[in-house]
């Protein structure tokens, strides 16, 4: 999020922040906290991007056991969408979210969430700027 004091200006959004930044820096106290890029902020904080995955037909119980069973953490929500998550730092592991998933259900597309640089920057506040 920016701020500029002077002409009240106010950017919330990610695409917002990434279409006019090409480098973040963040104020603690005075002091900079923070000063490269996106992905380095997110890094700091461990947060992770989500794939989702549009199935060909609905998930139960067993196959979702099996999908977890490969060791990555997948879920279902309410609406019967299928999603694991993974650290930002590791793009490799969505490569084999992907590969386990293709194994063991249909998959008609998916989609990979990044995290909101907007959680990011609540979570950093919230814990006092401290690094994980």
């Amino acid at each position: 999020m920016i701020q500029r004091t002077r002409y009240r200006e106010n950017l919330s959004t990610d695409a917002d922040i990434e279409e006019i930044c090409d480098r973040i820096i963040l104020l603690n106290r005075g002091q900079i906290f923070y000063d490269g890029a996106r992905d380095g902020i997110v890094q700091l904080t461990g947060q992770s991007d989500k794939i989702v995955f549009d199935l060909e037909k609905p998930i139960d119980a067993p196959t979702l056991n099996k999908l977890n069973a490969s060791g990555f953490c997948f879920t279902v929500n309410e609406d019967g969408e299928l999603s694991a998550i993974y650290p930002r730092s590791q793009p490799n592991t969505a490569i084999g979210i992907m590969n386990v998933a293709k194994e063991i259900v249909s998959i008609k597309s998916l989609t990979i969430e990044e995290c909101k640089l907007e959680n990011v920057v609540n979570e950093l506040c919230s814990t006092g700027f401290k690094q994980r």
